[in-house]
């Protein structure tokens, strides 16, 4: 991961929020978020420390960064998507019910 990172968000048309990313010891990151307006000003900053890359990209999604965005640029995989834990989810439960309804026809159970 690079050393330091920074990131884009709109708030809203005349918004962006600035997140400014930098790896300080022990693996830890310093986040760093700021507002910026059309007016030409920026708000105070609000600062985080956080304990590693996930609690870093959780945090950064939850910013409003996009997901895609995040784990490219901390060189991180990807978790696989709730829909595609829900699909596998339902596949298992049918598998199961169709294996116990076979049991069943077969006076197995």
């Amino acid at each position: 991961m690079p050393s330091d990172l920074e990131f884009f968000v709109d708030v809203d048309r005349e918004t962006i929020r600035r997140i400014s990313v930098r790896q300080i010891d022990g693996g830890r990151f310093l986040m760093v978020i700021r507002l910026q307006f059309d007016k030409g000003w920026e708000s105070d900053s609000q600062s985080v420390t956080l304990k590693d890359k996930l609690a870093l990209a959780r945090r950064l999604i939850d910013e409003g960064v996009p997901e895609h965005a995040v784990y490219d640029d901390l060189k991180m995989e990807a978790p696989p998507s709730r829909s595609v834990l829900v699909v596998i989810t339902i596949s298992l439960a049918i598998w199961l019910v169709a294996g116990l309804g076979v049991l069943r026809a077969l006076d197995w159970v």
